[in-house]
């Protein structure tokens, strides 16, 4: 199972970490404004199924790219309340 996390502040690394040691996600992708942070923590911790990506979630369009791009099984918004993280459904999904 493929996951999508928006946002890696203090809520977003906890949902990192239960994906990291979930048995059935393989791979977890983090959609962050401060890529070398995030980047710099999962190093840290050694965690291997998560990449982190760059993404400014009030860009027009940008969550949708990022949704098509990825595929996700699963999409975990941990963004703060307004932020624009609403993807369209993709066809045939």
């Amino acid at each position: 199972m493929k996951a999508l996390v928006f946002g890696m502040g203090l809520q977003g690394k906890a949902v990192v970490h239960d994906l990291e040691g979930s048995d059935i996600v393989t791979a977890v992708t983090v959609a962050e404004l401060d890529v070398p942070q995030a980047e710099a923590w999962l190093a840290r911790r050694g965690c291997r199924k998560t990449r982190v990506v760059a993404l400014d979630a009030e860009a027009p369009g940008a969550v949708d790219r990022l949704v098509q791009a990825e595929r996700p099984n699963v999409i975990v918004s941990m963004l703060p309340p307004g932020c624009p993280t609403r993807a369209r459904a993709t066809p045939g999904r």
